[in-house]
């Protein structure tokens, strides 16, 4: 290979990304992070130079626009090493007691930095080679929670009293293990979501028209929260809602959501009831399972709750004024396309029977709400002076063909709402199965 030319090898150092024949031709198409807002470009690329000649030849990764690289000038013994060196790397987490193991210290700190902690090879290889002292005693915990070592004998020095989390898969505690990885034939239920945040058109879908129990188990901690709701899949859509979980911190569930992340829980449905027993059935669950993550150890309810005239004020007076957006009505509008009453909800609107003096609040209630004299003459004027769409109502069964001056004029005619007349223009479907209506294109 050519000592003048500059090679880029891939982060996990395994093949040759671009090859450049001069540190110029580098700079004009490499640009780092750091470099890429210089506008000008000259600048930019006298910039660029610097920063690749300060990193050639080093065991640090050059971020550029195009990736992360080392930069070598002999790239057959950077690979040779890789080939030849493979470091094997043990991490604990102290937290669940689970051992990671990586084949190199390249995997290791891709492994970290994909998970959004901040990880370097240098500092890798300090916390591997010297995690303890001679006493065999602790000096640094990565990150809070992680131990390195270069052999799998974290049982042999860790104090497990001082981390009481990871004893149970440095022990013979072999129970507690299997109540984390079969947790699903532990707990009962009726359907099980491994992956929630992938899954939430299904869970919609088979949730939408139900009452239920369901349960949040954390698969780090084994901790569980027990929940109900009258319409299911609306209590659980608000969990998918960072300005819900925001909202209500002083639920230990929220916090826990925000903490872990709902990649790393199971969503259980424990089972369907009727809208009547649904809290019965809650506490049921509590009882059986002690979720941790319940404050209250009594299933309980808002349903039914009356707040105060004070508190009715207040929040009347902070939405006065609310603007919504039209992305928000779009999505409020898609949010509630297909949606359908249960069964009891239907049912009970079809016996309802308004009592009298219900009838006497709803008619109080609109007394003003129509035009005035005055505002009804300049309405009607209004309305008379509007230029209507022309149609022409065929009736396919005796051929008679008629034409209106407006849609407003075709109703009347045809003893029918105008927006019934204007969806079977639109949809271009007939009108009592005998009416075709269009527009009348002529002058």
């Amino acid at each position: 290979m050519d000592n003048n030319k500059l090679y880029c090898i891939s982060s996990d150092l395994t093949s040759i990304v671009y090859v450049f024949d001069s540190y110029i031709e580098a700079a004009r198409t490499l640009t780092p992070l750091r470099c890429a807002n210089f506008s000008d470009i000259e600048l930019k690329v006298y910039k660029n130079i610097r920063h690749i000649h300060r990193n050639i030849n080093t065991t640090s990764l050059t971020k550029t626009e195009l990736g992360s690289f080392y930069l070598v000038e002999h790239p057959e013994t950077l690979l040779r090493k890789k080939r030849t060196n493979k470091k094997i790397v043990y991490a604990l987490n102290l937290i669940t007691g689970q051992v990671l193991n990586f084949e190199s210290y390249n995997v290791c700190v891709q492994w970290f930095q994909n998970n959004g902690i901040k990880l370097s090879i240098t500092h890798l290889s300090i916390l591997v080679n010297k995690p303890i002292n001679k006493k065999k005693q602790l000096t640094y915990v990565f990150n809070g929670k992680f131990l390195f070592s270069s052999k799998n004998d974290f049982v042999d020095w860790v104090n497990l009293d001082e981390y009481p989390e990871a004893l149970y898969l440095l022990s013979d505690k072999k129970s507690e293990i299997n109540k984390i990885e079969n947790i699903d034939k532990v707990i009962p239920h009726l359907k099980l979501y491994e992956h929630p945040v992938n899954q939430r058109n299904i869970i919609q879908k088979e949730n939408n028209k139900h009452s239920g129990v369901y349960a949040w188990f954390n698969k780090l901690n084994s901790k569980i929260y027990v929940g109900s709701g009258v319409l299911l899949y609306k209590r659980l859509r608000s969990y998918f809602s960072n300005a819900y979980l925001n909202k209500t911190e002083n639920m230990l569930i929220s916090k826990a959501l925000k903490k872990y992340g709902m990649v790393n829980f199971k969503l259980f449905i424990l089972e369907h009831t009727n809208t009547d027993n649904v809290i019965e059935r809650e506490q049921y669950w509590i009882d059986v399972l002690k979720p941790e993550y319940n404050i209250n150890p009594k299933a309980s309810s808002t349903a039914g709750f009356i707040h105060t005239l004070s508190t009715k004020l207040k929040m009347r007076n902070k939405a006065l004024g609310r603007i919504v957006s039209e992305e928000t009505k779009k999505k409020m509008s898609l949010a509630r396309l297909g949606y359908k009453f249960s069964n009891d909800v239907l049912e009970k609107l079809k016996g309802r029977v308004f009592t009298a003096e219900h009838r006497a609040k709803i008619s109080k209630a609109l007394i003003g709400r129509g035009f005035t004299k005055e505002r009804l003459k300049t309405h009607t004027i209004q309305v008379t002076n509007l230029k209507g769409i022309k149609l022409i109502v065929t009736d396919i069964q005796t051929g008679k063909i008629e034409k209106f001056e407006s849609i407003t004029l075709a109703a009347l005619k045809l003893r029918a709402s105008r927006s019934a007349i204007q969806n079977c223009m639109n949809k271009n479907t007939l009108f009592r199965k005998k009416y075709k209506i269009s527009r009348d294109c002529s002058n």
